[in-house]
């Protein structure tokens, strides 16, 4: 009878893996589908959000850990805002709830996909603002009598 010696190149006992698969990197182990997965649930969701005064319209990342808008987020994407409503199914206007910090906002009921937000500002700019006229500007009828 021969003796057989048992090494890494031919006995498979790492749980199906050869010693190549062992020394590859963690990453390459994952399927294709579950990579993705993991990718997904990496990135924060997005919430349409909409200027009524020019139209705009933007995409906003959610917080990832509690999935809440930061009000910062709001207010560097759109200068002078403060808050947030949106359109229920119903057709009544409802603005969002900010946490008891005023830090951010929570989610609707729902969620936020299917919606479009609509900016609230601190003093609402109009889309045609009167203009000020400066006194400097306005002839002094009481010194030329």
């Amino acid at each position: 009878m021969s003796d057989v010696k048992a090494t890494s190149d031919n006995v498979n006992d790492n749980n199906g893996f050869d010693k190549k698969q062992m020394e590859a990197k963690p990453e390459t182990l994952l399927s294709r589908s579950s990579s993705e997965t993991l990718k997904r649930q990496a990135e924060p969701e997005f919430v349409l959000v909409k200027d009524l005064i020019s139209g705009e319209l933007m995409e906003l990342p959610t917080v990832e850990s509690d999935n809440t808008l930061g009000l910062t987020t709001l207010t560097h994407a759109f200068p002078g805002s403060h808050g947030l409503k949106y359109k229920t199914d119903t057709g009544v206007t409802r603005a969002l709830l900010l946490d008891s910090t005023g830090q951010k906002f929570y989610p609707p009921a729902g969620g936020w996909s299917g919606k479009t937000f609509t900016v609230i500002f601190n003093n609402a700019p109009s889309a045609n603002p009167v203009p000020v006229v400066s006194e400097s500007v306005i002839p002094k009828l009481r010194s030329n009598s």
